[in-house]
This record gives structure tokens, C-alpha cells and sequence, in this order.
């Protein structure tokens, strides 16, 4: 259920004590008052809340009439997803592992969302099998290399770089991508015409 989430707290009466009578809670700064389920010195409740959290207000009430002061929890959640979008490379990047690959990416947030958690942005390197070989944490918003020694020791063929954020409410986004072929094998060369003879002398010229 959109905007619906599930409370729970404790409650107590200390002595002389009558006995807990009811919790309630209110999601319009007091003018109304709605009961939870209390078990024994626990209480929970279903509660439906603004676009993004609001202010609720908590109160007992004992058998004797007596009630405590009410405080009030301010409740603030994000179910958006972040987004991420590679910037650098813009195609498939091919290395042998002789020098470092640059990455940069750019994080955003929707307004009104929680915002993007430090150190969040996650870089993993997946291999055809689909596990990774190497994951890395970096900021949002930067840029980061991923080291040739590291690329040094993965096996040829080719790689899927993955990249995602987190935002401070614990969503992730979907994971941004591309390919990064390792190839540490020279090519080799070789001549055709003039073909020389045992001797090493050619007889034919190609004109």
C-alpha cells in the first residue's frame, strides 16, 4: 500500500502503577487520536502517511485517566530510485592493462528525495561467467579510475563494467554499463610476397 508504514515502540506505567489502558497516535497534530494494538509492553500500528513522511504524534493513556505528554516522531521516506548515466567512456573501451581506465558518471537524486549517500557509487567489474572480478566504492558525482594493476590481473575477453548509487533512504539505482575488453596478446606479423627460397633469395618480384 502506497504510504503505508508500520510503527512499533514500547510503553510503560511505572508504579504505583494502574495498568496501561491504550496507546494512541495522531497524524494531525493532535486533533484526532486513533489506538494501537498493545502486547503486553510493546505496541505496533499501520499507518498511512503523507507523499514523502510527516510528523507523528504518540501518546498513552493508563487506567487511572492519566495521560503521558505526547511526542511527536517525524517520519520522512524515500521509495524513488536514484538514477546514474555514464558519461565517460561513451563506447566499448578495449585495454591491456598497460594503463589505467577513466570513468566518470553523473548521480541524481529527484527532488524532495532523501539525496545521495557519501561514498555510495558502486563499480563492479563482471566477468562472462556473470561474477565479479573486482567492486569498487567511490563518491557520487566523480571520477575514477580503474587501476591497470587491477586490469593486469584479470583474464582476457570481455568485461561488463556495472555502476550504481545509493541514496541515504537505502534505494539503489539501476545499474549504468559498459564493456571493457582485456586483450594482452600482441598481434604478430608476417610477409607474403616476396616469398624467398631455401636460400633466402627471392627469384619473382611483385610489380
Amino acid at each position: 500500500q502506497a504510504n503505508y508504514i508500520q510503527l512499533t515502540g514500547t510503553v510503560a506505567d511505572t508504579a504505583p502503577s494502574s495498568g496501561i489502558d491504550r496507546v494512541e497516535y495522531s497524524v494531525d497534530g493532535g486533533a484526532n487520536w486513533r489506538p494501537v494494538a498493545v502486547t503486553g509492553t510493546t505496541w505496533s500500528a499501520g499507518v498511512s502517511l503523507g507523499a514523502t513522511g510527516q510528523g507523528v504524534k504518540l501518546r498513552a493513556v493508563d487506567k487511572a485517566g492519566n495521560t503521558s505528554t505526547p511526542i511527536t516522531e517525524n517520519i520522512k521516506y524515500d521509495t524513488t530510485q536514484p538514477t546514474i548515466t555514464i558519461t565517460k567512456p561513451n563506447s566499448n573501451v578495449y585495454t591491456s592493462g598497460s594503463a589505467d581506465v577513466e570513468v566518470k558518471y553523473t548521480a541524481v537524486d529527484p527532488t524532495g528525495g532523501s539525496g545521495l549517500k557519501d561514498n555510495s557509487v558502486e563499480i563492479v567489474i563482471v566477468n562472462s561467467s556473470g561474477a565479479s572480478d573486482k567492486t569498487y566504492q567511490n563518491k557520487a558525482n566523480d571520477t575514477f579510475t580503474i587501476p591497470k594493476a587491477d586490469i593486469a590481473t584479470l583474464a582476457e575477453g570481455e568485461k561488463t563494467v556495472k555502476i550504481s548509487v545509493l541514496d541515504n533512504a537505502g534505494n539503489r539505482s539501476s545499474q549504468a554499463q559498459f564493456s571493457m575488453i582485456v586483450d594482452k596478446t600482441a598481434p604478430t606479423v608476417g610477409m607474403l610476397n616476396p616469398t624467398p627460397d631455401a636460400t633466402g633469395w627471392a627469384k619473382t618480384l611483385l610489380v
